[in-house]
């Protein structure tokens, strides 16, 4: 398990919203898959965006969004 500054520590940051410290078990682009402890990554795509399963993902316990 990584802390999720470990994850972004090379990323230019805009706004984090919580703790750096949160704990990250994995990662994940598919917000059917997401179980407590994740990241998951809302990616915009040809056919669909993943900004619009951002609510889903938190519901099934996403620790974080990129």
């Amino acid at each position: 398990m990584k802390k999720l500054h470990s994850l972004i520590e090379n990323i230019k940051i805009e706004e984090l919203i919580g703790s750096p410290e949160a704990a990250i078990s994995g990662l994940t682009m598919d917000s059917r898959a997401v179980v407590p402890g994740m990241l998951f990554a809302a990616v915009r795509g040809s056919q669909n965006d993943g900004h619009t399963y951002i609510p889903q993902a938190i519901a099934q316990g996403a620790t974080a969004i990129l």
